[in-house]
């Protein structure tokens, strides 16, 4: 995905995210503020499995009254990490705040995810108001050659991240899906 989009003209920007068998939200959050230092109109978010809560609460306390163009998030969950609201949701978050940053959103997730149920992503759209798109049989979109409903390529992704933009503009994306992808393949 990232080759196709910096073919298409856009400046892409993947941080690896330090620590992903153990990570730490203070430090995540210290890299995506360096990587997302200019959120703007022209900002989209692609986020993956934990990195999805890890964006939300980026955007939900991120300083002042930042807008940007998309939130793709993909596996993903805005409700707590084995039934415990932890760092990530701890206070809450302000879902109206983050629906009101955000231009466009879209969740999309797997029909027989093993790692984050769907009921949790379908719940995770309904409260940003966002488009899902449900994969049949992706699993948890791990990429591994020769795993049983692994995908190695997500075309739902790239099609999301297009759709909130018209041809031939520069754009920063933060893509939370190759530092992310890491995680859940060791930890798996």
């Amino acid at each position: 995905m990232v080759g196709e989009l910096e073919a298409r003209g856009f400046e892409v920007t993947a941080p690896a995210l330090p620590r992903p068998r153990l990570p730490r939200l203070v430090q995540w959050l210290e890299v995506l503020s360096g990587a997302a230092a200019k959120l703007d109109k022209n900002t989209t978010i692609v986020a993956y499995s934990l990195g999805t809560p890890t964006a939300l609460r980026f955007l939900n306390d991120h300083p002042g009254d930042v807008k940007i163009a998309g939130l793709v998030l993909v596996a993903g969950f805005g409700d707590g990490i084995l039934e415990k609201p932890g760092p990530l949701f701890n206070p809450p978050l302000d879902f109206d705040k983050i629906r009101s940053r955000v231009r466009n959103r879209v969740v999309i997730y797997s029909s027989n995810d093993y790692l984050i149920s769907p009921k949790r992503s379908r719940r995770l759209a309904e409260a940003i108001d966002a488009r899902e798109v449900v994969v049949v049989g992706g699993g948890h979109f791990v990429g591994i050659k020769g795993l049983p409903g692994s995908i190695e390529q997500l075309p739902p992704v790239l099609e999301a991240v297009l759709a909130g933009y018209r041809r031939g503009i520069k754009e920063w994306i933060f893509d939370g899906w190759s530092g992310l992808r890491r995680l859940i393949m060791r930890v798996s």
